[in-house]
């Protein structure tokens, strides 16, 4: 009979006595830029921007990777005038309409890594490996008034994009916590994302976070669109670890 030696190749971190969760609490002021093109393409009024969100983690889990769920709620408001005759929805718009543009949206990114220095139980350097889901819906409503009227025409975005994830923290003191963060485009719909975050630990389980965040999105023909947003901006937050 003939034996096949076989590799057994770990694809998990060496376990922990017990996994981590870690929950995250966040408020920013973005800057919002939106580009939409059905047929012709225009640059969406945006304005009076916030968002909010939560994330939470689950590290150290048996086999599985470890696992970050982010939502988050963003708004915008905006006017401009038409400085070109533009097409929109079947109706055309001339030169001198005011456009009114109400944005919103809720974003799901779910991440799915690996942490391989653990396994030499660095203190002051940590590195994630992994992959991004990015689940985008966006609301859109646009009125566009003229002479003698108004239009309002209401649509909905809704895609998913895949990306590659990225991240490195520092520790250079027990208290304080420094992250960059990346996501990488996979195919042909684009989500980039680079974060730069600095967390004080108030104790062990409590700390503040601060960070730095751009984000940018493109997808093309999603429900007879093509849209390319970006927002970038500074976030606060509280962050819980048990």
């Amino acid at each position: 009979m003939l034996a096949i030696p076989i590799a057994v190749i770990p694809l998990c971190q060496t376990l922990k006595a017990f996994p981590l969760e870690e929950l995250k609490f966040f408020k920013e002021k973005p800057s919002i830029t939106m580009d939409i093109k059905n047929p012709d393409k225009i640059g969406l009024p945006t304005g009076n921007e916030e968002s909010y969100g939560i994330s939470y983690s689950v590290e150290n889990m048996p086999v599985i990777p470890d696992i970050r769920v982010k939502y988050v709620h963003l708004h915008s408001s905006g006017k401009k005038t038409l400085d070109r005759d533009f097409s929109y929805a079947d109706l055309n718009f001339k030169s001198g309409t005011e456009l009114h543009s109400k944005i919103t949206g809720d974003n799901i990114k779910l991440t799915f890594y690996y942490q391989p220095l653990d396994r030499f139980n660095y203190d002051f350097i940590n590195l994630e490996l992994g992959a991004n889901l990015l689940f985008i819906d966006y609301k859109l409503e646009n009125t566009f008034e003229y002479k003698g009227g108004y239009s309002k025409e209401t649509d909905t975005l809704s895609t998913m994009i895949p990306s590659l994830h990225l991240k490195v923290s520092l520790n250079p003191t027990y208290y304080l916590k420094l992250s960059i963060k990346g996501a990488l485009p996979i195919g042909n719909k684009t989500d980039r994302e680079f974060e730069c975050e600095a967390e004080y630990f108030l104790n062990p389980q409590l700390y503040l976070f601060s960070s730095y965040n751009y984000s940018y999105t493109k997808a093309h023909d999603i429900n007879g669109f093509d849209f390319k947003t970006t927002s970038r901006g500074v976030s606060f937050g509280l962050g819980l670890l048990w």
